[in-house]
């Protein structure tokens, strides 16, 4: 368990990366994944992520790209779980 000191720590590390760069994080993400909500969810899942995962294993020493990466995974996972939920929307397929 970290200290209140440590954890205030890691969330203004947090806060600086955030504002030197998440339109950087942003723009990579909304090239990358082609929609600008979806980049823009993403970007916010790829920092709330940071807050617990670097609050425990330490910032990384390239934070633009593991926000990258990690909002693209995070993307992908969502595109995934909202295509299986679709798919059990479809009416059964009828059998001849």
């Amino acid at each position: 368990m970290m200290s209140e000191h440590e954890t205030k720590r890691v969330r203004e590390m947090v806060d600086t990366v955030y504002r030197s760069e998440s339109r950087q994080v942003l723009a990579t993400l909304i090239r990358l994944l082609g929609d600008f909500d979806a980049a823009e969810e993403a970007l916010h899942d790829a920092f709330a992520a940071a807050v617990e995962q670097w609050a425990r294993d330490g910032v990384p020493a390239n934070p633009r790209a593991w926000l990258v990466s990690t909002g693209r995974f995070k993307a992908i996972d969502g595109m995934r779980r909202r295509a299986r939920f679709d798919l059990h929307l479809l009416p059964p397929c009828p059998v001849a």
